[in-house]
């Protein structure tokens, strides 16, 4: 019965990960001894790999708002670079190939860096980066960027409100969800020709956008006063038919309801109609 090998350790701290992204010192040794490790060495470049969706990620977010400038692009080429070394170290040609193109695709973005026509033609390839970059990583770090590009239907309030404006599809949905545009904390208080340069829709719509979610606000705060004065009736029902007083504990709960209540009400009663 063959022996069963050792489990392989791999040192991640940022000495040796740098030694490893270069190609330098014996980081990668242990998977290098034998041709047959060859999946366990793909696997654990794979997983430095990990280690830079944030700088990934921090892009995206700032290159769909509109919001990443020539440092942003020049980090990023960096950590592209770094990575496809690795992968290609690895023999990991997949992740390389991905790496190779997305880096070529930002270059070509540098060059032409005041062209907004350029930027719109880019954001397709940057989403198609994410999605198939996603799918070289695991767990956590895959869906991370997998979650940047993509959104669930019905999961957000919002963004279903918005379906029915005239207009909006799931293409401009996905647009306002890469902006970081899908709750109404961050489209109420926008300004229509701010939500318009962020996204790229036409100055028309992003004013429907703006004013929709307003009016779908007013409708949920009045929405959340008439709960709270029937949920005022049911406690008293409720209490009148079961003998003895309340509980301390959930009067108590109750007395910290009011107050907030209270303090909600007096901070926001200046601005309402």
């Amino acid at each position: 019965m063959p022996t069963p090998s050792p489990e392989l350790e791999f040192d991640f701290s940022p000495e040796a990960l740098a030694e490893a992204l270069l190609g330098k010192g014996g980081a990668l040794a242990p998977f290098q001894e034998d041709e047959d490790d060859a999946a366990e060495l793909q696997a654990v470049a794979r997983r430095i790999a990990g280690n830079h969706v944030d700088v990934i990620a921090n892009f995206a977010r700032a290159e769909f708002a509109r919001q990443a400038g020539r440092p942003e692009h020049d980090q990023l080429l960096g950590a592209l670079s770094s990575l496809s070394r690795l992968a290609e170290a690895a023999g990991d040609t997949l992740q390389h190939g991905i790496l190779q193109a997305m880096s070529r695709d930002v270059e070509q973005r540098l060059e032409r860096f005041a062209d907004r026509r350029d930027r719109n033609r880019f954001l397709p390839r940057l989403q198609r980066f994410l999605d198939d970059f996603a799918s070289c990583l695991d767990g956590e770090d895959a869906d991370r960027l997998h979650r940047l590009v993509h959104f669930e239907p019905g999961t957000l309030p919002l963004l279903s409100e918005l379906e029915a404006l005239h207009g909006i599809g799931p293409r401009r949905l996905s647009r306002l969800y890469c902006c970081g545009l899908y709750t109404v904390e961050a489209v109420a208080p926008a300004d229509a020709r701010e939500v318009a340069q962020v996204t790229g829709l036409p100055a028309q719509l992003s004013a429907d956008v703006v004013e929709a979610t307003r009016r779908w606000a007013l409708e949920r705060r009045e929405s959340a006063i008439r709960e709270i004065r029937m949920r005022i009736r049911e406690l008293d029902r409720m209490a009148a038919v079961i003998p003895g007083a309340l509980p301390e504990e959930l009067a108590e709960e109750g007395r910290i309801a009011l107050t907030e209540l209270e303090q909600t009400l007096q901070l926001h009663s200046r601005g309402l109609p």
